[in-house]
């Protein structure tokens, strides 16, 4: 693999910046190259360099949040000899994720035909599970949908979801679920 030079990595990190501030701020219709070249403080050159346009740039980003959630259901379900050794990885992990919630959180903002954060998650979710249990569709989205919400809200309520406590609350859910007539 080829070490970029730390001058692109860089400006690609300012850019990314500038155009999650700018989602904290405004919609992403309404957000313009121009705003972004002058939040980055770039000429508009150097940004075309690196990206083709704002969707580019919020593609790029996503993909860069699914091979984190991806990361993340590997460690979760390969194969292991030792639960607290998962258990831990997971933990790391997802306080990696957890360290990049502005981000995440921004990018979920984006409701558009062309960037999607939330299908292409729930989509990556649904596909792990599907391959590693063999189950039916109705199946998988459940399990995609919990897992998507249980981020969504250990990020949006600043805490960090040990998985034990996940387990907990997923248990304590189906006894509920067992006492609805």
């Amino acid at each position: 693999m080829k070490q970029q030079d730390l001058r692109v990595l860089k400006t690609e990190k300012n850019i990314k910046d500038s155009f999650i501030a700018l989602l904290q701020e405004k919609t992403f219709s309404a957000i313009t190259i121009q705003n972004i070249l002058d939040t980055a403080v770039i000429n508009r050159s150097t940004f075309y360099r690196h990206y083709a346009d704002k969707f580019d740039l919020a593609n790029h980003i996503n993909q860069e949040l699914v091979v984190q959630i991806k990361r993340l259901l590997e460690i979760r379900y390969r194969p292991t000899g030792s639960v607290a050794l998962t258990i831990q990885e997971m933990n790391q992990e997802f306080q990696s994720f957890f360290e990049q919630k502005e981000l995440f959180l921004a990018m979920l903002t984006i409701s558009h035909e062309e960037v999607h954060l939330r299908e292409d998650l729930l989509n990556v979710m649904i596909s792990h599970y599907q391959e590693n249990f063999n189950q039916e569709d109705l199946e998988a989205q459940l399990f995609a949908s919990i897992v998507f919400t249980t981020l969504f809200y250990s990020l949006t309520h600043n805490q960090v979801l040990e998985l034990e406590m996940v387990k907990k609350s997923m248990v304590q859910l189906m006894e509920n679920f067992k006492k609805i007539n």
